[in-house]
């Protein structure tokens, strides 16, 4: 294959993926990099196997628009599992007639074109090769300087790149404070951020040998050599620590420099060796050029972390803080916060004049606060809708205007139950099907006419089915969080309804503890859980 028409640096990178794809997006060669990612040798394989799903008709049907111009897209690639990876912003042009290059760089706000620079880089180095070529009296020196510029500007690429790889910002901290740690002499590497009382210094994060450096839990600023650092921003380098052991212990070398964010000095970036002398100024340099970087993914866990904990605290806030008492009516619901970044899962149960019973479940699109803030909307119409008189078909159609006029889309079930009679409505818009567990067996159902696609499609109309819940009959509804925990959802689907069955005399706080617990013994579940049980006495 013609791995040399896609430059020599991108197909070298551990952070760029870069492949040969056929007409037909049939993969002929791939660089380690993309073939480490995917877990499998995509070689002879289709490259849209190694999208997710959702993505794959659009990128064979933008694949047919390559042209000899680079061109560029963002596509969320999965692991060999099939499970949602990372988004790459993908960069291909034709290469003749029957060849495509492909380029995939880690997609993120600010990030510049990382394929433009990669490329500016290569022609540098050429351009130096051919200088070093025309001084051969130097040649063996310039060439061991070369390779150390290279694999330094890889491991400055990982430091630029890693600050947004990783949904979890601990991992991505760790991984860069160890890339720091190889690219300077020093045997220890750590990051100390200001507190939010803004008087101490906190160790975050360390990677290295364990005891060679033991700083006090908190620093005030202004004290010792990281806290003088915290106050005036300027950079430090010490070449023997016998002297001003006041914080860190024992003798060597250390270099400190300010990390900031935003502007302002937000921590401090240190490392450690157990040598007098082990660094020079052009360390110092260095270790600032990497502070800048490692700032991006410091500015970006503290704005993840403020996400969060803003979007947990809107969720479980204005999900029901207790459950309605109904005479005949048993009811339990459970709520659990498995992902990364908080969902948009909502639930609700809610007592009406006259005593009809509305119970509704349903799944805002997207993580974050902008999807609890969504959840919080519409929860709040389906309260305004019932209470004014809207049976299931009425309250899912005016939510799912809601919907499409904030921009969002979602997955909801409404129930409006009557307690006294067992009469049930039952509308549902893209959810789940609910499960009713009675007579010793459990099954889905799902009725003619109650279903509807999701909300913010601009549906214009939706239906709803008439049912009957007999006494001693449990409805269960739930999120796909519970049925997601392998990778066939249909698998999910059948273990659920397997499950059910075995706890068809359970009450619904039983029910619900079994489902949880025997769905996913190890307590793991991919994305949020949230189910709620009803049972007719």
């Amino acid at each position: 294959m013609r791995k040399l028409e896609i430059t020599s640096y991108p197909w070298q990178s551990t952070a760029v993926y870069a492949a040969m794809l056929d007409a037909d997006g049939v993969v002929q060669s791939a660089n380690p990099a993309l073939i480490h990612a995917a877990g499998t040798d995509l070689v002879d394989g289709p490259f849209r196997d190694a999208l997710t799903r959702e993505q794959r008709d659009a990128f064979t049907a933008w694949l047919l628009e390559a042209d000899e111009e680079w061109r560029s897209g963002t596509f969320g690639l999965c692991d060999a599992h099939g499970d949602p990876a990372e988004d790459r912003r993908l960069w291909i042009r034709r290469s003749g007639a029957d060849l495509i290059e492909l380029i995939a760089e880690p997609a993120w706000q600010d990030q510049r074109h990382l394929v433009e620079q990669v490329l500016q880089l290569n022609d540098d180095l050429i351009s130096t090769q051919r200088n070093l070529h025309r001084r051969q009296r130097q040649l063996e020196q310039a060439q061991d300087e070369a390779q150390v510029a290279i694999l330094r500007a890889h491991e400055l690429e990982s430091v630029l790149l890693a600050s947004m790889a990783h949904a979890d910002p601990d991992r991505a901290l760790r991984e860069l404070l160890t890339t720091v740690q190889r690219l300077l002499p020093g045997e220890r590497a750590d990051l100390l951020l200001i507190d939010e009382t803004l008087e101490s210094l906190t160790l975050r994060a360390s990677a290295g040998v364990p005891d060679l450096v033991d700083p006090r839990p908190l620093i005030k600023l202004g004290v010792g050599i990281l806290g003088r650092i915290a106050v005036t921003g300027e950079s430090e380098l010490v070449d023997d620590l016998a002297g001003c052991a006041d914080q860190l212990g024992a003798s060597g070398s250390l270099i400190g420099v300010a990390l900031r964010v935003d502007g302002r000095v937000a921590g401090v970036l240190a490392v450690r060796a157990a040598a007098p002398g082990s660094f020079n100024p052009s360390h110092t340099r260095l270790l600032e050029v990497v502070a800048e970087r490692l700032a991006l993914a410091v500015g970006h866990a503290q704005l993840r972390e403020r996400e969060r904990r803003m979007a947990e605290i809107l969720q479980r806030t204005l999900l029901p803080q207790r459950l309605p008492e109904v005479a005949g009516i048993e009811i339990s619901a459970h709520y659990e916060s498995r992902a990364a970044s908080v969902g948009g899962d909502f639930y609700d149960a809610m007592c009406l004049p006259g005593g009809r019973l509305v119970v509704t479940v349903g799944d805002v699109m997207g993580k974050g606060l902008r999807a609890a803030a969504a959840m919080a909307h519409l929860r709040a119409g389906i309260h305004a809708l019932a209470i004014d008189g809207s049976g299931p078909a009425e309250v899912l159609h005016r939510l799912g205007r809601m919907a499409e006029a904030d921009g969002h889309f979602a997955t909801a079930v409404v129930v409006l139950l009557d307690p006294a009679s067992g009469a049930l409505s039952l509308g549902n818009a893209g959810h789940p099907p609910p499960l009713l567990v009675q007579a010793g067996v459990a099954e889905f159902i799902d009725p003619a006419g109650s279903r509807s696609a999701l909300l913010g499609l601009g549906v214009e109309r939706r239906g709803e089915a008439s049912l009957e819940l007999a006494p001693g009959a449990t409805l269960v509804l739930y999120t796909d969080g519970l049925v997601e925990s392998t990778r066939d959802l249909d698998d999910g689907m059948e273990r659920l309804r397997a499950t059910a069955s075995t706890c068809v005399d359970c009450t619904p706080e039983e029910l619900c503890d079994h489902l949880l617990t025997a769905l996913s013994p190890t307590g793991h579940y991919r994305d949020d859980v949230t189910l709620i049980a009803v049972r007719r006495r």
